[in-house]
């Protein structure tokens, strides 16, 4: 018995494409990891920084615990030490930029007191030894600590 792919009333093959939901991507199975980091919060900017441990991952979601009110926050990514995505892009390993900003997808976004969520339905894709660093800039110090909550789905 052959198998015969599903087509439209005009007869041409319907493609399926499975949703991020059905936890499977090109063939590979995702998993939710969740990373956070804390730091005492002072006047100023707060830089917070969290380096990839997986060989690739979907980020989606970022989560800000405990910022005192009146805060704004830049998140920006970089490349790994090794410069792995200069590199793919052309870069000799001899010319790389260990600390090479590739992108920024927050720009001075205010901060809720307490809690802030930042939630794309555009994952961003980071390999293993990228970083992503928010730099949590507040009005005044406090006694408080800042967490940041770090959502990934790694893929394996």
């Amino acid at each position: 018995m052959s198998y015969l792919p599903d087509r439209d009333s005009n007869g041409h093959i319907i493609l399926h494409q499975n949703p991020f939901a059905a936890k499977e991507i090109d063939g590979k199975k995702l998993f939710k990891r969740v990373h956070g980091a804390t730091k005492a919060c002072v006047a100023g900017v707060n830089e917070i920084e969290f380096t990839v441990p997986y060989a690739q991952v979907k980020l989606n979601k970022i989560e800000i615990m405990w910022a005192p009110e009146g805060c704004t926050v830049d998140f920006e990514v970089y490349d790994s030490v090794d410069g792995l995505i200069q590199q793919s892009m052309g870069v000799p390993a001899e010319s790389v930029n260990p600390n090479f900003h590739l992108n920024q997808f927050g720009f001075g976004a205010v901060v809720a007191k307490d809690y802030y969520e930042q939630h794309s339905e555009y994952d961003a894709d980071l390999i293993g030894g990228m970083r992503v660093k928010c730099e949590i800039t507040c009005p005044t110090g406090t006694d408080k600590t800042i967490g940041v909550n770090f959502i990934l789905n790694e893929l394996k």
